[in-house]
């Protein structure tokens, strides 16, 4: 019981390092019977939407004036 309640924290702690680095592509895998897979599941949408929102903010080609 304490594997699945204390396990799931080091990958998650490992996602929220990685988030407030920049490192918009990591995501949490938690194993089926983990606690807090609710929150991996929070977090890896929060990740997807900073990722999204990073890749829109980035200047295209067309944008910046190259061809």
């Amino acid at each position: 019981y304490a594997h699945r309640m204390i396990g799931p924290m080091v990958p998650i702690r490992r996602q929220t390092e990685a988030l407030k680095n920049g490192d918009y592509k990591a995501r949490v895998t938690l194993r089926k019977r983990d606690a807090f897979r609710d929150l991996a599941e929070d977090l890896n949408e929060l990740a997807q939407l900073l990722e999204e929102h990073e890749k829109s903010r980035e200047p295209t080609a067309e944008a910046s004036g190259e061809a």
